[in-house]
């Protein structure tokens, strides 16, 4: 469907949209047309470069909605967890009539780190890690010297009982230990690191996938509105409980653009 669309797209090239001097248009835009009319070379207009971009931006709303998931379950799988993070959320916002702002979300520790263990638990972006060794390293029967380049699944980082105690179990109370500090350069890694990170990082610590309003009100759903986030009921009948987002915090350490992270 998407190439065919980029296919069109190409064959409908000298039908410009029309743009009027308040920039209204007569008729949606969409990324093909956005795509045609800009200041891209040639090569980069083709049917099959398109499609590509197509599949690329339709692919991105996968993990959002795939993260969006486990938080329905994992949420509900562990009531003590959903308990908890209904009071921060009350005590940090008691009026429910009032929308909750990502300046304030993005304060709330036990919110945080119920996004940061969702992340962890559903592993949205499965590939592998590029990265280079600093030192000689030793692995079963195999050598790997200094500065040579690997790669690192995601699950083995995600899963290691030596970081992560009981890996399978949801515990976002890990990342608010004190006393066993996760070093998140090195483990957290929801969008990847180094030149393979995900593209879409920063859209997605932004907002997560735009659910409906209306179920919302009357039984347990998901709801995302600008600077809302919530999951379940709450008093009157409105939804009051923050659902994982990744939007709710900036992660600190990134390697640096163009190069495999360090390990």
């Amino acid at each position: 469907m998407i190439k065919k669309e980029a296919e069109r797209a190409v064959l409908s090239e000298n039908e410009d949209i029309k743009v009027t001097a308040t920039r209204k248009i007569s008729q949606p835009e969409t990324l093909f047309s956005v795509l045609r009319r800009s200041k891209a070379v040639p090569e980069e207009k083709t049917a099959a470069r398109m499609a590509h971009e197509g599949v690329e931006m339709l692919m991105a709303s996968f993990t959002p909605g795939h993260t969006m998931m486990f938080g329905m379950y994992y949420l509900h799988s562990n009531p003590h967890v959903l308990e908890t993070l209904r009071r921060e959320l009350d005590q940090a916002n008691p009026d429910p009539a009032v929308d909750l702002t990502f300046r304030l979300l993005n304060t709330l520790p036990y919110l945080r780190a119920v996004v940061k263990e969702l992340l962890r638990i559903s592993f949205p972006m499965g590939m592998r890690l590029p990265m280079i060794c600093r030192k000689d390293i030793q692995y079963e029967k195999w050598n790997i010297p200094a500065y040579t380049a690997i790669s690192v699944n995601h699950r083995g980082l995600v899963f290691d009982p030596e970081v992560f105690v009981d890996p399978l179990k949801f515990k976002p109370e890990r990342w608010l230990d004190s006393a066993n500090v996760i070093d998140e350069k090195r483990y957290y890694v929801p969008f990847g690191k180094g030149a393979r990170m995900c593209p879409g990082r920063d859209p997605g610590q932004v907002r997560q996938p735009t659910g409906s309003n209306n179920p919302c009100d009357s039984h347990t759903a998901v709801r995302v509105s600008v600077g809302r986030y919530c999951l379940g009921e709450g008093r009157g009948g409105k939804s009051r409980v923050s659902v994982g987002s990744s939007s709710l915090w900036k992660q600190r350490h990134q390697a640096q653009p163009g190069r495999a992270s360090q390990l």
